[in-house]
Order: structure tokens, then C-alpha cells, then sequence
């Protein structure tokens, strides 16, 4: 019988704390990105861990927003002329675990599913990469990493920050006082494992 572990956080990436959402797109993805602000490429590539990443954007969004690179450049840009461009916060970073039980396929089906319903249906783009490095007890230790953009997509770029995004599904002051935002997303994450486990015939516990 499968005992549900439904490990579910939520992070903010700022320039206050040293940030580059480039940076972070290119070590959660493995992937070669330049950021455009600085002239640094970053380069994860050599990490082996990766089993998937993918990028999920509103439906009638231009082809650029799937382009990594172009569109972590471009939230940059986008904080660039904002009044506090110092202390910025660039984008919001879910990490949830993932059943062991679930093959490789079912576990990306249901990031996938849950990314589009929760994220992208209410309007954020998302790149989300899959890892599995080994655990402490040496089995696997699947996991995702969902980076959320923070502004509104529009035909010309990035508009305004969607504060609405913070009441509807995170807090009403990023977590630092209310949790029960951060609760419900839990329960939320749960309820979708649980029905990826079922689907699979795996008995949940």
C-alpha cells in the first residue's frame, strides 16, 4: 500500500536576495542560459539529474514564451523599469515531490496536469523541470521544480504585476503571516496525486 508524501513549497526569487531568474531557470531546467543583464552564462548542462522540463504558457501566447532563454531575459527586462527594480521579486518557485510509485511518464502527466489547471489556466507561464537525484535511503527522489511568472503576459511582453494571483492561490502577503493559501495548494497537490496513484492502480495509504 502507497502512504501519500505530498511535500508541497513555495518560494519567491528576488533580486533582494541576489537572484537571476535566468540563473535559476537554467539550474532547475540543466539547461545553458545567457543572462542578457549581466553578460553571465550560466551553464548546468553536466547535471545529470534532469528527467524532464517544459515550458506551459496561456493559450494565444506568442511562440517567443517558450523559449527559456527569451523568456526569463524578458522578465528581467520587464523588472528593469519597474520602480523597484533593486528588490524586485522576478518569479515564484513551486517544488512538490512525486510518487515513487508512478513511472517517469505518469509522474510528468501529472505536473503537466497540474501545472495547466492550476497555473497556466489562470493565466502564468510556467517552466517546470523534473529531477530525480537518489535519497538519503538511496531510492529515487523524484521531484518538481514550477517557476511562475509574476506579471501579465500581453501581446506586447510583460505588463503589470497580477497581485489577484497571490489572494487566489498563495497568500495575501507571500506567506510570510497567512498559510492557509499555502494549505489549500497542499490539499490541492495531494487530491491530483492521489488521483495519478489510482489511475496507476496503486493503493494509496
Amino acid at each position: 500500500m502507497t502512504t501519500g508524501h505530498y511535500h508541497c513549497e513555495v518560494k519567491i526569487i528576488s533580486r533582494a536576495a541576489g537572484h537571476s531568474c535566468v540563473a535559476a531557470a537554467a539550474y532547475r531546467a540543466r539547461d545553458k542560459l545567457c543572462d542578457e543583464r549581466t553578460g553571465i552564462t550560466h551553464d548546468y548542462t553536466p547535471k545529470k539529474d534532469i528527467v524532464h522540463k517544459e515550458i506551459l504558457a496561456p493559450e494565444g501566447a506568442a511562440e517567443w514564451v517558450l523559449d527559456r532563454g527569451k523568456l526569463w531575459n524578458a522578465v528581467e527586462k520587464a523588472e528593469d523599469i519597474s520602480t523597484r527594480r533593486a528588490k524586485a521579486q522576478l518569479c515564484r518557485e513551486v517544488i512538490v515531490s512525486l510518487p515513487r510509485d508512478l513511472s517517469k511518464d505518469a509522474q510528468i502527466k501529472l505536473v503537466r496536469h497540474f501545472v495547466a489547471d492550476q497555473f497556466v489556466g489562470k493565466g502564468m507561464v510556467a517552466d517546470f523541470s523534473i529531477h530525480c537525484p537518489p535519497a538519503r535511503d538511496g531510492k529515487p527522489n523524484p521531484h518538481a521544480h514550477i517557476l511562475l511568472t509574476m506579471r501579465v503576459l500581453t501581446p506586447e511582453g510583460f505588463g503589470k504585476k497580477e497581485r489577484e494571483w497571490n489572494t487566489a492561490l498563495f497568500t495575501r502577503d507571500d506567506m510570510v503571516k497567512d498559510k492557509s493559501k499555502l494549505r489549500d495548494l497542499r490539499e490541492t497537490w495531494q487530491e491530483y496525486a492521489n488521483k495519478a496513484l489510482s489511475d496507476a492502480g496503486s493503493p494509496i495509504g
